[in-house]
């Protein structure tokens, strides 16, 4: 009783309210969106509340009968907003998993090829179970052996509220001395214990994938963007069609910019026959990036679950005057006939080796990323109870405002310092969901960030961490099919 408890907090018994019948669980009347349309969401005062509440604490297992009229006499399992149940069907016994907050199907499978065994093993269970661990679902016999449903990984990710002020902490922690910030390389693979050289862009990927955290206790050094700016601000949007952060409001920020490269100058290094014949130095093509996490309350004391968005320029990198003039996106474009640095392959290898580890995703839909698209359920999610009220938009691009006039300096974060410390910073923020027809994206101002402060410290470069949303949402359970986001044109 206490386990379910953990794992079905308030909002989702309100969202179950908001469910349009009691009759199936059918997708076609549960579905988060049809055909573009949300569910009906109008039965507070039906014997259907009634009936799910006792179904979520478990006073009555009969009660499943009552929602799906061929589940099996078998105790099911309840984990982190889904069911797991046995049902009757033509092809014999078989595992479902649905979501509770909607009753969308998330995983069905045979126990086995032919119906006869399906049976059979159907008639010696008395109960499923599931490991929060290891993120897997098994079916537990009459003489309590285990047996593991194959094919289903299903492992919650765990946000663990913080405060602003602890998170600041951690980013002030060794900072720089003045004028002193290191040079800090690229770092592709890396010995892991001491034994076996690893693929570390994967295992950082699969890390802020997967983990959760905000930071982290022990530092280390980033495989790709090692050297950045963390920044203090406020992220304010204005009313949008869309939800959570969306909707409006003002929130507190704290962020982190940095490049893709390992060389924090906008000049290429010259070699020593270069500098002895006088060359002058050549403008290196920088991938600029910003990664920021914002907070639903005003308390800076406030332990919350945090909101984090990623955003960059062109993966292969532009030739810019200012970090400042690079426009980011989370969807930035990347040409593979103009890749001329192993960063720009390993940054999308790193994040898709990630994305297929996530435990979010279910093994059927392996092979299923697009890792150039960064996901904004976070701000989308935020603050939102019921899944079929959150609408998400497809892509969000922020650029520094067009009056802006940067402190030149060849090293970006002594660009970012001293502008920021002289002159203040502030981003627009535009959202956008459609393409015209000449397939260019239709952008919508929604909003501004302002910087006021910035940090230099290995707890910016090697502690800070911000959580990246995988193609499928936690919350909504709904996977983003690269297929279906219109192509924009890009500018050559």
């Amino acid at each position: 009783m206490k386990k379910i408890k953990r794992y079905l907090p308030i909002p989702l018994l309100i969202s179950l309210l908001l469910m349009s019948s009691c009759q199936s669980f059918s997708s076609h009347q549960y579905g988060l969106r049809t055909q573009g349309k949300r569910a009906p969401s109008s039965v507070e005062e039906t014997p259907c509340f009634e009936l799910l509440e006792s179904l979520l604490k478990r006073q009555d297992q009969s009660l499943l009968k009552a929602l799906d009229k061929d589940a099996m006499e078998v105790e099911p399992v309840f984990f982190a907003g889904f069911v797991a149940y046995l049902r009757n069907s033509d092809s014999g016994g078989e595992v479902v998993v649905r979501r509770t907050s909607d009753g969308k199907i998330q995983f069905q499978a045979p126990l086995a090829k032919k119906p006869e065994k399906s049976n059979e093993l159907a008639s010696d269970l008395k109960r499923l179970a599931y490991d929060e661990k290891k993120g897997k679902l098994y079916l537990v016999k009459d003489s309590d052996k285990w047996i593991k449903v194959r094919g289903f990984a299903l492992k919650p990710i765990e946000r663990k509220p913080v405060s602003y002020n602890e998170v600041l902490e951690i980013m002030k922690k060794d900072p720089y001395p003045v004028g002193r910030a290191p040079t800090i390389p690229l770092q592709m693979f890396r010995f892991f214990k001491n034994i076996f050289v690893d693929f570390f862009v994967g295992r950082r990927s699969k890390e802020i994938l997967t983990k959760g955290a905000d930071y982290r206790t022990i530092g280390a050094n980033k495989p790709i963007h090692p050297m950045g700016v963390g920044v203090e601000g406020k992220m304010v949007f204005h009313s949008t069609k869309y939800s959570g952060a969306f909707r409006g409001g003002e929130f507190p920020l704290l962020g982190r910019f940095s490049i893709s490269q390992g060389n924090p100058s906008k000049y290429k290094k010259r070699t020593w026959l270069e500098r002895a014949m006088g060359k002058p130095a050549k403008k290196e093509a920088r991938s600029v990036a910003a990664a920021f996490k914002i907070f639903p309350t005003a308390d800076k004391n406030e332990a919350v679950v945090t909101a984090n968005a990623v955003f960059q320029n062109d993966l292969n990198g532009e030739v810019l005057e200012h970090f400042t003039d690079g426009v980011m996106t989370n969807h930035p474009q990347l040409n593979a006939l103009k890749i001329r640095h192993s960063y720009e392959i390993f940054t999308l290898l790193g994040v898709a080796k990630g994305a297929l580890s996530s435990p979010n995703d279910l093994k059927k839909n392996f092979p299923f990323m697009n890792p150039q698209l960064r996901p904004l359920h976070q701000y989308a999610e935020m603050g939102e109870v019921d899944p079929s009220h959150v609408r998400t938009p497809t892509w969000i691009k922020i650029q520094a405002e067009d009056s802006l006039e940067p402190i030149a300096r060849d090293d970006f974060r002594e660009e970012l310092v001293e502008t920021v410390a002289q002159k203040g910073l502030r981003y627009q923020i535009f959202l956008a969901d459609e393409v015209d027809e000449q397939g260019e994206i239709i952008w919508e101002e929604a909003g501004y960030m302002d910087f006021t402060n910035t940090i230099l410290s290995r707890g910016v470069d090697q502690n800070l961490l911000f959580h990246h949303d995988g193609l499928r949402s936690p919350f909504t359970g709904e996977m983003i099919d690269p297929d279906t986001i219109p192509k924009p044109i890009r500018e050559e």
